[in-house]
């Protein structure tokens, strides 16, 4: 079982110096890094390569990120709210939670049972996002969901 709810994961309101996919990558990257412990540069590679392959945009309201790291050796996540929308994608989603995924190297499986969980939770509690996304408490509720 995945145990990846700690409370050092969960982060809320994040100020973006600048209001764009770029620097909303850069500023998860960072967070990540800082609250996983983990080398910055290989977690900005590995989302700014899932951000232009295969990010997941759940309700045009939040993203669902992953990459890997040499340094852990179970899947760890952070889950981030922004302060204010982030216009993210083609069709300009307009995003403000993001669930940062970071796996060992070797973790395919566990990646797909966190994500299919991400999604429903994310799906299932769409309308309370609003509500959810200004604390940390309430990323906290949507991560039991996600880590059920």
């Amino acid at each position: 079982m995945l145990t990846l709810l700690k409370k050092k994961n969960v982060v809320a309101n994040i100020e973006l110096d600048e209001n764009s996919e770029l620097e909303a990558l850069k500023v998860i990257a960072n967070r990540a890094a800082t609250k996983l412990d983990v080398a910055e540069q290989e977690l900005k590679s590995g989302f700014f390569a899932s951000g232009a392959q295969d990010a997941i945009i759940i309700g045009d309201e939040a993203v669902i990120l992953h990459a890997t790291s040499s340094a852990i050796a179970h899947p760890e996540a952070v889950i981030m709210s922004f302060a204010a929308p982030v216009l993210w994608g083609d069709d300009n989603s307009r995003v403000d939670i993001a669930v940062a995924i970071v796996l060992p190297v070797d973790a395919d499986d566990e990646y797909q049972n966190m994500l299919n969980n991400a999604r429903v939770a994310i799906s299932d509690h769409i309308e309370e996002l609003d509500s959810l996304k200004g604390s940390n408490a309430g990323l906290k509720t949507l991560w039991k969901e996600i880590n059920r």
